[in-house]
């Protein structure tokens, strides 16, 4: 920032933290998420009248943010500058064709509660691979066409 012509006025200028209604006081594991949808969201608005679709802190805020998670990790790893996103988005169909209890259980394993996913019919390198593209393999699910959609 040094040099540049706006410099020392910016430098001046008091930091404020704006009062959204969504605002958090429980939850410091999803400042990223925060931040994206607030990058994609922002229109230049005065806070009191910015809406990003987020309703104040509650549980259906945290399922709100769960889903967000789930979409905003499945456009990353499919995005088209992702080297691997071919290969994620055919785990994410093999997924699909699983039975229920085959899923869960996978999904379980993934998110760390440590069950035993392997089966007569899945191989341990099978396994692995979800447990590293777990967001991607539920999100496949939820995610949205629409920036405007975030939370259906």
């Amino acid at each position: 920032m040094y040099g540049h012509k706006k410099h020392a006025s910016i430098r001046k200028v008091k930091p404020r933290i704006a009062n959204l209604k969504w605002k958090i006081k429980n939850n410091n594991i999803d400042c990223g998420v925060f931040t994206m949808l607030h990058m994609d969201n922002y229109t230049g608005d005065a806070p009191g009248k910015w809406d990003c679709g987020l309703v104040a802190e509650s549980k259906e805020q945290s399922n709100q943010l769960r889903v967000l998670r789930f979409k905003l990790a499945t456009k990353i790893l499919l995005n088209e500058v992702n080297v691997h996103a071919a290969r994620m988005y055919e785990l994410a169909l093999e997924f699909d064709k699983l039975p229920p209890y085959d899923k869960m259980s996978i999904i379980i394993s993934a998110v760390g509660i440590g069950i035993n996913v392997t089966s007569n019919s899945r191989s341990s390198p099978f396994v692995n691979v979800w447990k590293i593209s777990n967001i991607l393999l539920i999100g496949m699910h939820v995610t949205a066409n629409s920036r405007s959609n975030w939370f259906t």
